[in-house]
């Protein structure tokens, strides 16, 4: 975008178009995809995936609602600004413990991120704006340049400057294995998650240092509004210079999190770099952290969500749920709706014909069945008789489901009408 705005004020300014080029952005694109066949590739893919095993969550921050339950998701941002003399203090500063004023936004945005975060020890996403020198009019295109880092950031050092500095030495080695990319490792984690749909690194840092500055009358007319809405990401902080200003932006999805929130982190965060521009002798403190903010009682009882639980049964806790709710509705499917006495009852009628069958504690029973009410009063009376449910895909191979009831010393198998016809006959052989 900013290209495109750079360009258009050259135009009209001075009357001068650059002239068109050979190069699209397909071609830088397929020219990237290259790269994967490169010994270098191989090696950045090793030093990535032989991390993913212990490889750190996201910030894991009080939500007030699962992802899956935004049906539109919607970012709100948030602003502030630091003058010419702090920003330049903050640059001193970085410059004393030998990192970049991008690191050290990072570290005291993690700081703060991990007041509120259960795990002390987290990944940020890390936007960043990557024009690979592939052809020489590169620099001319229009495109999506942005390349992701995922930065782990460990909860280690005695003060600030310290874990100021871990990060700086970290992201400094990631950097040099940037040819496997961040979305490959996501895909990596995804696999080792589970969690195949929903966001895996949600919260962003993105830096336009060095990149761009929003210089009054560098652009025609006056910026006045611009946010980021990004799938797959909650909270995305971005930073820029303005005027010798440097602006602050948090775009987020307030949805998620409890009302105030996001609100009191971004005071606290803001709060911090402020103080530090005032006091950067306070990066040498000895504290396990510099961000100071009211937590409310009600939020930390709230956030204490360690406790013991009882040692219960599928089965023992669904005859609590019986005995408390009888008559009302526990299950629904296309064809029957059932009460939780009428699951009970039906399910103590198959245990009383299990038992009859000679059934031993903890015997496995296979239940072959279509989805639907008859498997969920199957797998209860199995566990009312003291046998154990093993549920079989009816739609494997008859080889398959024969090789399961042979290794798992299957007697009785449990099926429904409908799935009793001529290709199931061979389950004459079992009881």
């Amino acid at each position: 975008m900013f290209h495109l705005l750079n360009e258009w004020a050259e135009v009209y300014r001075n009357g001068k178009a650059e002239m068109p080029i050979t190069l699209s952005f397909r071609d830088y694109v397929l020219g990237l995809e290259q790269i994967k066949s490169t010994s270098a590739y191989e090696k950045d893919k090793k030093y990535w995936e032989d991390r993913v095993e212990t490889f750190a969550d996201a910030p894991d921050l009080p939500l007030a609602k699962n992802e899956s339950q935004i049906t539109e998701q919607r970012f709100c941002r948030r602003s502030a600004k630091l003058s010419q003399k702090e920003w330049q203090s903050v640059k001193d500063a970085a410059g004393r413990l030998e990192v970049t004023p991008s690191v050290l936004l990072m570290s005291a945005y993690a700081e703060t991120l991990r007041l509120w975060s259960s795990n002390k020890d987290f990944t940020l996403n890390l936007t960043q704006f990557d024009r690979k020198q592939l052809h020489p009019e590169v620099n001319n295109l229009v495109g999506d340049f942005t390349t992701l880092t995922l930065l782990e950031i460990k909860n280690a050092g005695n003060n600030f400057a310290e874990r100021t500095k871990a990060i700086q030495k970290q992201l400094t080695e990631d950097l040099e294995h940037t040819a496997y990319g961040a979305v490959e490792l996501e895909r990596e984690l995804k696999k080792k998650t589970g969690n195949m749909r929903g966001a895996i690194m949600p919260v962003v840092f993105t830096s336009g240092l060095g990149v761009e500055q929003w210089n009054e009358g560098k652009w025609l007319g006056k910026l006045n509004y611009n946010i980021s809405q990004t799938p797959q990401v909650w909270l995305d902080h971005q930073v820029v210079e303005m005027d010798g200003c440097l602006c602050l932006f948090w775009d987020s999805v307030d949805e998620l999190f409890y009302p105030g929130m996001l609100d009191e982190m971004f005071r606290a965060y803001t709060g911090l770099l402020h103080t530090l521009a005032v006091h950067p002798e306070i990066m040498q403190e000895k504290t396990a952290s510099l961000v100071t903010a009211e937590i409310s009682e009600k939020r930390r009882q709230a956030n204490e969500t360690a406790a013991e639980f009882e040692e219960k049964t599928l089965d023992g806790l669904f005859l609590e749920a019986a005995d408390k709710f009888p008559d009302k509705e526990a299950l629904v499917t296309c064809s029957r709706r059932m009460t939780y006495r009428e699951i009970k009852e039906e399910a103590f009628y198959i245990s009383g014909q299990l038992k009859s069958m000679g059934i031993k504690k903890e015997e496995t029973v296979a239940v072959f069945m279509e989805k639907g009410w008859e498997q969920v009063v199957a797998v209860y009376g199995i566990l009312f008789a003291g046998a154990a449910y093993l549920p079989i895909d009816i739609h494997n191979p008859r080889e398959r489901v024969e090789k399961i009831l042979r290794d798992s010393g299957t007697r009785i198998i449990l099926v429904q009408n409908q799935a009793y016809d001529q290709d199931t006959e061979w389950l004459h052989e079992w009881d």
